[in-house]
């Protein structure tokens, strides 16, 4: 499979080996979505370098990416930069209210957000 989809995914954690066992079987994935709603009783702190280590090494192939995380704890416009230096899909990042959103692409936001778009 070359694309997978998922939407919507309720008190997901990325730490727990839940994220790595969904990617393990798919090891040739061109792109990648995914939606989730953050456990909000973890206090999971998601480690965007370890994700990217992990995309490093086993989504050698990995070329799109759509991550829409709602998350409890909050991610501040001044790590986007420090992110998207961690992986080439880590291009584009977008923050309103509880949403996170992380694109290999740019696009146009219709809300108030904030904003890092890391240059070609």
């Amino acid at each position: 499979m070359k694309a997978l989809r998922l939407g919507r995914i309720d008190k997901f954690l990325f730490h727990n080996g839940q994220f790595e066992q969904i990617l393990s079987v798919f090891p040739n994935l061109i792109q990648f979505h995914l939606t989730v709603d953050q456990c909000q009783t973890s206090n999971e702190t998601i480690d965007f370098a370890k994700l990217a280590t992990y995309f490093h090494q086993q989504l050698k192939q990995l070329k799109i990416l759509n991550f829409q995380i709602y998350m409890w704890y909050p991610v501040y416009k001044q790590e986007f930069q420090v992110y998207a230096e961690l992986h080439p899909v880590f291009r584009c990042f977008y923050r309103c209210q509880s949403l996170l959103l992380i694109t290999s692409y740019e696009f146009r936001s219709n809300y108030r957000s904030q904003k890092y778009v890391r240059p070609s």
